[in-house]
């Protein structure tokens, strides 16, 4: 996850959240590994809910999310393939 990890970090994720229900937008603001968490993530939230994540978490919160039209207008930009193909 170290490569992955750094690559998010200033990534905003849209994501359903299974618990909830509901639909959750997060900044990635940090990532780090430590001997005793393992690899953890900082995410912000909308309401400035600061929340550590663990490396399984960022897994499942990853295969849940939504991509947006903004997502999509930045791969475009970038140059990378459609998320919607």
């Amino acid at each position: 996850m170290d490569k992955h990890g750094l690559e998010l970090i200033g990534s905003t994720i849209c994501y359903h959240d299974g618990e909830n229900g509901k639909i959750m937008e997060g900044t990635i603001t940090d990532f780090g590994t430590s001997h005793l968490k393992g690899d953890w993530f900082l995410v912000i939230y909308d309401d400035d809910t600061a929340v550590e994540i663990t490396a399984s978490d960022m897994d499942d919160i990853l295969k849940n999310r939504v991509y947006t039209l903004s997502d999509e207008v930045d791969h475009i930009t970038k140059g990378t393939s459609s998320l919607f193909s």
